[in-house]
């Protein structure tokens, strides 16, 4: 891993295996481990919001851990979709004692075998509302290293 100054906005860059992507002002980089010990995600953490981003991003295809709903956790809604070789997978879930909501989604490319998947944990709708902007941004740091 390695943390990188940027000079737009404060912004600092998150540089792994498999891909780099940007880190807010605010938020803290906690590296995920993927199979064989790679570090093919991560989590981005604001204490002052209770605020969570995550990517995953691995070499090649795979499913993030995060799709899955928790034993903590309720399933609001899974929507997938298709737009040529893209399969394109959403999920909205809950904490049963309703301290966080998060939202998935799961871009999978099936003709080159990439897969990338964003999440973002909030502590309710209007924090969303809120940080909205910002994981709308993020999402499009994303840079994914090939071969």
């Amino acid at each position: 891993m390695e943390l990188r100054a940027q000079s737009t906005g404060g912004w600092k860059t998150y540089r792994c295996n498999f891909f780099e992507v940007g880190i807010p002002p605010n938020f803290v980089p906690k590296p995920e481990r993927g199979g064989e010990d790679r570090g093919d995600g991560v989590s981005l953490w604001n204490d002052r919001l209770q605020v969570e981003f995550y990517v995953y991003s691995p070499q090649w295809n795979g499913v993030a851990s995060r799709t899955a709903t928790g034993p903590a956790e309720t399933l609001g809604s899974h929507e997938s979709k298709r737009a040529g070789d893209v399969v394109e997978e959403q999920w909205a879930m809950a904490a049963k004692d309703r301290s966080y909501i998060r939202f998935v989604v799961s871009l999978t490319n099936t003709k080159l075998n990439t897969n990338k998947t964003f999440g973002i944990r909030v502590p309710n709708m209007d924090v969303y509302a809120q940080i909205k902007p910002t994981y709308v941004q993020w999402k499009k740091t994303l840079q994914q290293f090939g071969d």
